[in-house]
């Protein structure tokens, strides 16, 4: 009797793996797309039909939490590893990375990353490097052309004389991005489908901050400046607060 239920449970186990190595490759796909990455990618030592599947999931979502590098080059080669893995577009890649990096020269591995993105026809982009780490981010960025939403913080942009505009970018976000003011203006008037808008600069102060966009409908500032000039005729909402403490709310 015991024999006979031990059977029947290694028959029921061997049917549910079966079960799931046979389940259509784009469920498999949208199972994958709920894990964090790092249990996706683990996946892929389950069995021979799920060894490239996380290769498709849609949206990277990529964070230093737990994974122990020790310098920030170590962490934007991993990244470089993974994007080269993956072998379709891909609609988001977030990537996270807060720790207190030592730093190290990363130019030649950003370009590289930067350069897989171009062809990942990535639609949403979100760097983060909070207020640890400030990274210069290579001109290619803005040669992107499936972009369409821009979320950047701690970083440090230029942006190169031959840039011809984010033309679907409709959502774009500094947050303490070093970005000279002229700059700031020369970006939004640069985006023809730019919605919404929002800029934090922290302790970066201009004399002044003008902002021109015959398609903005949303702006959030939390910046310290002398003078803000708006050309902006679709503006719906405006959210404002000073570094001195003054705020402001129009809708």
């Amino acid at each position: 009797m015991a024999a006979s239920q031990s059977w029947k449970l290694r028959e029921a186990s061997s049917a549910g793996f079966d079960f799931l190595s046979n389940l259509p490759e784009l469920i498999k796909v949208r199972i994958l797309a709920l894990l964090p990455l790092k249990e996706a990618v683990r996946t892929s030592t389950l069995s021979k039909s799920w060894r490239h599947t996380w290769f498709a999931i849609p949206s990277l979502v990529i964070c230093e939490d737990g994974i122990g590098l020790q310098t920030l080059s170590e962490f934007i080669a991993l990244v470089y590893r993974l994007l080269l893995s993956h072998i379709h577009s891909m609609a988001k890649l977030k990537l996270v990375f807060r720790g207190r990096y030592e730093r190290s020269d990363i130019k030649e591995d950003l370009d590289k990353w930067i350069n897989t993105l171009l062809e990942k026809h990535v639609h949403e982009l979100v760097l983060d490097s909070g207020y640890y780490v400030t990274i210069e981010i290579p001109s290619d960025l803005f040669s992107l052309p499936d972009l369409e939403v821009v979320n950047l913080r701690g970083c440090e942009l230029n942006v190169p004389k031959y840039f011809d505009g984010f033309k679907l970018v409709h959502s774009l976000k500094l947050e303490y991005v070093k970005l000279a003011g002229i700059e700031i203006e020369r970006l939004i008037l640069s985006c023809p489908q730019l919605k919404y808008f929002v800029i934090v600069t922290g302790h970066l102060a201009f004399d002044d901050l003008v902002i021109r966009s015959p398609s903005l409908v949303e702006l959030e500032i939390n910046a310290d400046f002398k003078d803000l000039y708006l050309e902006t005729p679709k503006l719906v909402t405006l959210s404002a607060e000073l570094n001195d403490g003054d705020s402001g709310f129009i809708d």
